[in-house]
């Protein structure tokens, strides 16, 4: 059965769940905290005592306050004298201050919250941001990487067209376009992936040329200032512009000797 009683504030009527006598409910219409009585027998007398305690009773005086277990009337700041709960006639409502002190460290505390949650949200942005300028550069390493290889295997795979090319043709191309148009190579494994610039071709070698010599190489430094090329021998060697520009002109002259 539920326990009823009135507001010991403003007289409205509170009903409560059996079993909840002795905790605090705060009364919906005036919403100051109350005391909910022991029992559902004693609660309408107990309320009326306690509100005669507040002022609020007949012209006899005020009256003891109810034990908010059995709701025994209980000179303040003695013992129930009927179920012998101490302090059961001790009621203190909270104080606006205390309310008020209440309502500061809440929001002290959802403050610090927040400045933690916007500090975390920062942090992880600046990681965020570090790690996307590693993971674009990573790609961009890579990408190089991928270019360089690809160059290299042009060339290797340039050797081995033109080995075919002599021995099918009994001579060698008097251009790298002429293995296009003869269908020994596509165009894409003429050039550099990165600058899609044509290779350089030094013609009329044979295989009794030295085979320091330089037979495809690439016009500019793209790697990092660096180019690819192509000797007689087979072997791909990665040259600064100058160490190239030497080694063309040092293939040159022997072919004029």
């Amino acid at each position: 059965m539920a326990i009823q009683f009135k507001c010991g504030d403003c007289g409205a009527d509170i009903a409560v769940r059996d079993g909840s006598g002795g905790r605090s409910v705060r009364c919906p219409k005036c919403q100051k905290v109350q005391v909910i009585p022991g029992d559902a027998a004693g609660a309408a007398a107990a309320a009326s005592d306690f509100a005669t305690a507040q002022g609020q009773g007949d012209d006899k005086g005020p009256r003891k306050p109810p034990c908010p277990i059995c709701g025994t009337p209980t000179k303040p700041g003695k013992s129930c004298p009927k179920c012998g709960r101490a302090g059961a006639g001790r009621v203190r409502p909270p104080s606006e201050a205390g309310r008020n002190a209440w309502k500061f460290i809440t929001v002290g505390i959802v403050l610090a919250l927040a400045g933690g949650l916007i500090y975390a949200v920062m942090w992880t942005l600046k990681q965020a941001g570090q790690a996307g300028g590693d993971y674009a550069q990573t790609l961009v390493d890579a990408r190089t990487y991928a270019q360089e290889v690809t160059c290299k295997e042009n060339l290797a795979n340039l050797q081995k067209t033109l080995a075919i090319f002599r021995q099918a043709e009994q001579r060698s191309p008097t251009t790298l376009h002429e293995l296009i148009e003869r269908n020994y190579a596509g165009p894409e494994n003429l050039r550099c992936p990165k600058t899609k610039t044509d290779f350089i071709y030094i013609p009329g070698q044979t295989e009794k040329d030295d085979p320091q010599n330089v037979v495809v190489y690439e016009p500019d430094a793209p790697h990092a200032g660096k180019a690819f090329l192509l000797r007689l021998s087979g072997q791909i060697d990665c040259l600064t512009a100058d160490q190239l520009k030497a080694e063309v002109e040092a293939t040159q002259k022997r072919l004029r000797q």
